[in-house]
């Protein structure tokens, strides 16, 4: 499948009183670079952003704009997983257990283990960004197609060039050798044709042409 090297993708996710806007662009690059411009609040979210798009996008100069509204009064977007921190805290006193461990689990050790704390916008922003992935990837496929076809084309017309020419080829010696000859006798008036060298002259002449 040809992909086109350009693209662009856009998704907009408005619900619970926000509004997420992301848009992608790209131009050909050797690698896959990505750029994001988001407003300073949703900085947290760079690296989950970098990832989202590596698992589509694997080459391009590729400029992410995301922006974010939000109209609630709301201002706490952290929520505490309780269920998930309980399943941690019983599987690591089952590993002290089982491997006569000392007892040392505190909370901050807790909290750093995935999806004990989430930030609830990460839930929308996230779909807004595979939304623009998915879009931006189809425009890329569609710009390939149309390329491959265009390329094909070309082709054809060269084939058919090559073939005409291929066709012509005899003829076209044919005309050369008889201008040649023309020309020779022309310069050297009633003097005998070298045959030799007139036939070393239209080959460098096949050589050229071929």
């Amino acid at each position: 499948m040809i992909k086109s090297m350009t693209g662009f993708g856009r998704c907009e996710i408005a619900e619970n009183n926000r509004k997420f806007t992301v848009e992608i662009k790209s131009v050909n690059h050797r690698y896959l670079d990505v750029n994001i411009k988001m407003p300073k609040a949703l900085n947290f979210f760079e690296s989950a952003i970098r990832g989202e798009l590596k698992s589509r996008i694997s080459r391009g100069k590729v400029d992410v704009f995301v922006s974010y509204e939000d109209y609630s009064e709301k201002t706490s977007t952290v929520r505490y997983n309780k269920e998930v921190a309980q399943e941690y805290l019983k599987f690591m006193r089952q590993m002290g257990e089982e491997f006569g461990l000392e007892d040392d689990v505190r909370v901050s050790m807790l909290a750093r283990f995935p999806e004990v704390f989430t930030m609830e916008l990460w839930k929308e922003l996230r779909r807004a960004v595979a939304g623009a992935a998915v879009m931006f990837v189809d425009t890329r496929i569609a710009e390939g197609s149309h390329l491959k076809e265009d390329l094909l084309e070309k082709l054809r017309n060269m084939t058919e060039l090559v073939e005409f020419i291929s066709g012509r080829m005899p003829q076209i010696m044919s005309e050369y050798r008889r201008r040649l000859e023309e020309k020779v006798r022309e310069l050297l008036a009633d003097a005998a044709v070298d045959e030799s060298r007139l036939l070393t002259e239209v080959t460098i002449f096949a050589d050229k042409v071929c």
